[in-house]
C-alpha cells in the first residue's frame, strides 16, 4: 500500500509521497508484512520528456519487478520526439504497463491494482493536466480536475486518516448506514455530497501559492505517517516523503527526494 497525494493550484501541480514498500510474507503457519522504505514512486522520464511527472500507487510492482526498473525502459520506447499532449503520454503509459502486465502475471489476477497519475502542461496551455488509470482493470486514462478552474487535491492508497481530516468522515460510514436503512444508490450520493458540504476542510485551493500546495502535501503524508505509529491497524504508509513539483515554465523538478547514502 502507499500514500500519494496531488495537488493543482494556479502555480502548478504538486506531486507526493511515502517510499513504504510492504510485503506480506507466508512462512509456514505464519503470516508477517516486512516494510521497505526505498521505494520509488515518483518519477520524470528525463531528456525531451521530463516535462512529464509520473506518480504510482497501490500495488507498485508488476511480479517481481518495482515500477520504477521499468522506467528507463519506457523512456527509450518514447524515443527522442516530445508528443503533442499530456493525454498522449498517459495512454502510451497506460499501453507500455498493459503490455508488461499481460506478459508478466497471471490471466486469472483478480488482486489490488498499480494506480498511475500522468501529469503535466501541453504546449501554450496555462494550467495542468492530470489523468489517472489503474492497471490492469482500468486503464483508459480519465482526467481530473478539468479546466481551467478547477484546483483541488485527490489522494489514493492508505487514504484513511486524511478521508477523516480533510472530508470530516470516512465514506465507509455509508456502507454501514445502508445495511441498516433503505437507501438508494442515488440517495446516498445526495447524503454523502451534502455531508461533504458541510464537514470538509475549506481550503482555498484557487489561491493556493506553489509552497501552499508542497505544504499541505507534506502535512497530510506526515500526519498520517505519525498517527499510523500510535494507533492499531497495518504501518503500510511510512519512510521519507518525496515531492515533485510540475510547472508550465519549467521541467519536472524535484523538491524532496530519497537519496542513496
Amino acid at each position: 500500500m502507499s500514500l500519494a497525494i496531488t495537488i493543482k493550484c494556479i502555480d502548478g501541480i504538486v506531486l507526493a509521497s511515502d517510499t513504504r514498500l510492504s510485503v506480506e510474507v507466508r512462512n509456514n503457519n505464519y503470516v508477517f508484512m516486512n516494510h521497505f522504505d526505498s521505494a520509488k514512486k515518483l518519477f520524470s522520464l528525463g531528456g525531451v520528456h521530463n516535462h512529464v511527472g509520473i506518480l504510482v500507487y497501490g500495488l507498485v510492482s508488476i511480479k517481481n519487478r518495482a515500477i520504477h526498473n521499468f522506467i528507463p525502459e519506457l523512456t527509450l520506447e518514447l524515443g527522442h520526439k516530445r508528443l503533442l499532449t499530456i493525454l498522449d503520454y498517459a495512454k502510451r503509459i497506460s499501453s507500455f504497463f498493459q503490455n508488461k502486465w499481460e506478459k508478466m502475471m497471471p490471466l486469472d489476477y483478480n488482486g489490488p491494482e498499480v494506480c498511475f497519475v500522468v501529469c503535466g502542461y501541453d504546449p501554450l496551455e496555462l494550467y495542468g493536466k492530470i489523468f489517472h488509470f489503474a492497471l490492469p482493470f482500468h486503464g483508459q486514462p480519465k482526467p481530473n480536475m478539468e479546466g481551467d478552474s478547477q484546483f483541488g487535491l485527490t489522494f489514493g492508497g492508505d487514504v484513511g486518516i486524511i478521508n477523516r481530516l480533510v472530508g470530516g468522515f470516512d465514506p465507509l460510514l455509508f456502507e454501514d448506514i445502508k445495511k441498516n436503512q433503505n437507501i438508494s444508490p442515488e440517495g446516498k450520493n445526495e447524503i454523502l455530497k451534502d455531508m461533504q458540504s458541510k464537514y470538509r476542510l475549506q481550503i482555498p485551493f484557487d489561491i493556493f501559492s506553489l509552497q501552499d500546495a508542497i505544504n499541505l502535501a507534506r502535512t497530510l503524508i506526515s500526519t498520517t505517517i505519525s498517527l499510523k505509529k500510535l494507533t492499531i491497524g497495518p504501518d503500510v504508509v511510512g519512510g521519507d516523503i518525496e515531492v515533485m513539483v510540475i510547472r508550465n515554465t519549467t521541467d519536472v523538478e524535484f523538491i524532496s527526494k530519497k537519496e542513496i547514502v
